[in-house]
């Protein structure tokens, strides 16, 4: 369940001076039971983006909450897509993919550019905006204005997060 801790799936192997908030990592391990849920031999964008419905009082959850997506509907349209794999996965780590890697590299740079302490769920959000990665388009396909989805998580991090 918490392979992400471990090897590649750890955001922290890859970026070990920056603090992720209790938040964000709460969102990340639900990303990978979501994946675990779909089969899925990977962790992408795409499953992080449902963590963050798991994750009530997270910057991301709160502000997605706003633009009335709900997880029932955000579930069935990356299964649309993705499927779940018919075999239960039994490999010890899920490999992140690429885009994934992009998404916590771009809320690092968030975090950065802001002036914050640490990355939460609202960074790992703006990432997914840089990136325009698999969770952009489904952020798209509800036709969730992105912009305005930027301008709101901005306005409340910068309302609730810690300056460096």
């Amino acid at each position: 369940m918490l392979a992400f801790l471990r090897s590649n799936s750890d955001p922290h192997s890859d970026f070990p001076d920056w603090k992720f908030s209790d938040h964000a990592i709460s969102a990340m391990r639900s990303a990978v039971e979501e994946a675990h849920r779909f089969h899925h031999e990977w962790l992408g964008s795409e499953h992080l983006l449902l963590g963050f419905y798991r994750i009530a009082k997270s910057d991301a959850a709160e502000v997605l909450g706003q633009f009335s997506i709900a997880f029932e509907s955000l579930n069935a349209a990356i299964e649309s897509i993705h499927g779940i794999c018919p075999v239960m996965i039994t490999k010890p780590h899920l490999d992140r993919t690429t885009e994934h890697r992009n998404v916590i590299r771009h809320s690092i740079y968030e975090a950065h550019a802001l002036g914050h302490l640490e990355i939460g769920t609202g960074h790992l959000l703006l990432g997914m905006l840089r990136d325009r990665c698999d969770a952009f388009e489904y952020l798209a396909r509800f036709q969730v204005a992105t912009s305005e989805l930027e301008l709101q998580i901005v306005q409340r991090m910068n309302s609730t997060e810690k300056r460096r």
